[in-house]
């Protein structure tokens, strides 16, 4: 029986192609939000389609709008949170209404730059942020780093990684590292989730 590879598991260690050049420039900025409530997640996607493309400044307003959603509104449910999440962003970017089976599945149409934000006490992104469980090919996926906005760093809670989006019509399966600390640091829980990237045309 083949033994698994485990190092697919450590969120320790950094996919290596995921640090190449991407083969193309991105061209538009998607941006996932999420925290957790009541036990599940809220996530919010939204993008620069149809407007100009997203500045620091912006990127960084989106950010901190949403972080104030969620520390403001302790005694929303999930539901009630996405909603004021949702209506507190749309003037901020376009958004995501796609319903898809995990919250943090995205469809991409162009070269994009995706970035992952975290907005939960305690969370926060291990080392190898993300890996994609699906083979690509070489530049497909690259620039992996953490999110700097005016030259201020967001690690390890926001990263970026770009999508050069050359295969069309494929999905990328991919996982999520996250990192929970508890009794005050002195433990911490790995959590990965398995969403998707569909390019499309």
């Amino acid at each position: 029986m083949p033994i698994p590879d485990m190092s697919a598991l450590d969120g320790t260690r950094v996919q290596a192609e995921l640090l190449d050049v991407p083969s193309r420039s991105f061209e538009c900025t998607q941006i996932s939000v999420s925290t957790l409530r009541d036990g599940s997640f809220v996530v919010l996607a939204g993008s620069d389609d149809d407007r100009d493309p997203f500045t620091d400044t912006e990127i960084g307003v989106i950010l901190a709008s949403f972080d104030a959603v969620v520390s403001g509104n302790p005694g929303l449910t999930a539901p009630q949170l996405r909603t004021l999440a949702y209506t507190t962003l749309a003037p901020l970017w376009t958004p995501s209404n796609s319903v898809k089976p995990s919250p943090y599945d995205l469809d991409v149409h162009c070269a994009s730059r995706l970035i992952f934000a975290l907005s939960m006490p305690n969370w926060s992104f291990e080392p190898a942020r993300i890996k994609l469980k699906t083979g690509f090919g070489q530049g497909e996926f690259g620039g992996l780093d953490w999110l700097t906005l005016n030259g201020v760093s967001l690690e390890p809670n926001a990263f970026q990684l770009v999508d050069s989006c050359t295969q069309t019509d494929e999905s990328f399966e991919f996982a999520l590292f996250m990192d929970v600390a508890q009794a005050g640091g002195a433990q911490h829980t790995r959590v990965i989730v398995d969403p998707i990237i569909k390019n499309e045309d």
